[in-house]
């Protein structure tokens, strides 16, 4: 019985033990902890003024805050973070009874491009090139329109108080979907995902 015992003790503590090293962060990076990243403001496809300059600034913000790779002038970097607002979409998600909109959505893509300063070369995109013509050469800017690896966000609002939600405007919600949409953009930059 005494054997048991500490059998059935040693197996609770490797337990524990397992418990409290799966709460331990895992720090996975693409890049070294000491790249010097430049960022300049995004491309907007987008036709939504100002949002490629919002955006820009929450993604050096986040950089800053994450603390895993310094954001410098390109001229004291050695990788350069391009992007592309390709999409900013504002989506009726319901309607009352009288066709008025209660509830939207507000969707953005983006694609990213890593370059290596040193060499001039891009280490990785998000970009998915597509060729219909065998044999045919792409140029830069022909991309999918189907791209499944761009970096999407959305977020919902309501304009009226439904369901106990409180109200929201457009501006409100943006500013939400560009903060959730810069940490995403750093996650994918220095995790991968």
């Amino acid at each position: 019985m005494k054997h048991f015992a500490f059998v059935a003790t040693v197996l609770v503590a490797l337990g524990l033990l397992a418990a409290a090293c799966d709460d331990l962060p895992v720090k996975s990076t693409l890049l070294p902890t000491d790249s010097k990243l430049c960022i300049p403001v995004f491309e907007n496809k987008t036709g939504e003024p100002n949002l490629d300059t919002m955006l820009t600034k929450k993604i050096i913000d986040n950089f800053a805050v994450d603390g895993r790779v310094r954001v410098l002038p390109k001229e004291q970097a050695d990788l350069q973070l391009n992007g592309t607002l390709e999409r900013y979409d504002r989506l009726v998600m319901t309607r009352d009874q009288n066709q008025v909109p209660q509830q939207y959505k507000l969707q953005l893509v983006v694609d990213l491009t890593l370059v290596d300063l040193k060499t001039n070369t891009a280490l990785w995109t998000t970009h998915t090139v597509v060729s219909l013509t065998p044999g045919q050469t792409l140029t830069g800017e022909e991309f999918d329109s189907t791209n499944t690896t761009s970096l999407r966000e959305f977020t919902t609002y309501y304009v009226l108080n439904v369901v106990g939600v409180p109200p929201e405007d457009e501006p409100t919600a943006k500013d939400r979907l560009l903060d959730q949409m810069a940490g995403r953009v750093v996650q994918r930059t220095v995790s991968g995902f």
